[in-house]
């Protein structure tokens, strides 16, 4: 094993709710994932060492075997804000994110689908994550497609590069968003139900 002091061997020693405090307030100011439990495993469960694990700052009770090397807050923020991945390597996924992006995960070594990952917490080591991808209406996909004269539920009719039809109306793509079959037919039933009410 090395002497070489790294991210995912060093502890930190947390010693009172004021170090606690700067411990989270570096860590939202330098972007870095924490666990949002630590002031309660802190509290509730004596946890008071600091750990880089699963992609995230974390507090544990006892860090030995894997972080058995002790080192100061300082050294701690400057291995995590040094290493290339934690500076670069989400920056794009992290705005696409904050700007509204679906953003999906999937853990490496894994057979299976992407999933969403509602608040991803950027584990290079363990997961992957992507964009999610449009997905491409077909024939007979059921729709919600609105336009500034009009409102439409119903079916894809046809299907070109720049347009949908939806129960013979044209719309553009951004104009038209898949529905569960539960989100049509609640939508239906609701239309229906005012039509009633005429």
């Amino acid at each position: 094993m090395s002497d070489k002091t790294t991210i995912d061997n060093i502890h930190v020693v947390v010693y009172g709710h004021e170090m606690l405090d700067e411990v989270i307030t570096r860590a939202r100011k330098n972007n870095i994932p924490y666990d949002k439990e630590m002031y309660y495993d802190f509290h509730a469960h004596g946890h008071d060492h600091l750990v880089h694990q699963q992609g995230q700052l974390t507090l544990v009770e006892d860090p030995t075997p894997n972080h058995s090397k002790e080192g100061s807050l300082n050294d701690l923020f400057e291995l995590y804000i040094s290493r290339e991945e934690v500076k670069d390597k989400f920056a794009e996924l992290k705005e696409a994110h904050s700007n509204g992006a679906v953003i999906e995960s999937i853990p490496k070594n894994w057979i299976g689908d992407w999933t969403k990952a509602t608040n991803p917490i950027w584990d290079g080591e363990n997961y992957e994550y992507r964009i999610k991808p449009e997905e491409d209406l077909k024939l007979g996909d059921k729709v919600i497609g609105i336009r500034t004269d009009c409102a439409i539920v119903g079916e894809v009719t046809s299907v070109s590069k720049k347009k949908f039809c939806v129960n013979n109306l044209a719309f553009l793509k951004d104009q038209v968003s898949p529905l569960t079959d539960v989100q049509y037919d609640d939508i239906r039933f609701l239309i229906n139900g005012l039509k009633g009410h005429d």
